[in-house]
């Protein structure tokens, strides 16, 4: 988990709350991982872990505390500033 989730976790939720997506996130990114190992080719697993797989994780860990929509937007906001700093 990188140190900009994390951060911009604490910008739009609770203390505790981001500590609970955060575990979530976690473990559901670590299990979807794990199911995927032997299916993807080494590129196509380094490019899940890092992009498809992170982002659905996240999306499905913060709709505990936000409704589909908003989630939705929380992860298209992350994403794309992340996208944001990789193209400089």
């Amino acid at each position: 988990m990188s140190k900009e989730l994390e951060e911009y976790l604490h910008s739009k939720f609770k203390d505790e709350e981001t500590e609970s997506i955060l575990e979530d996130y976690t473990y559901r990114l670590v299990k979807m991982l794990d199911e995927q190992k032997e299916r993807l080719s080494p590129n196509q697993y380094k490019v899940a872990a890092k992009g498809i797989l992170a982002r659905i994780a996240f999306y499905i860990s913060i709709q505990k505390y936000v409704n589909e929509e908003k989630a939705l937007e929380y992860a298209k906001e992350h994403s794309y500033a992340k996208m944001a700093g990789v193209k400089k």
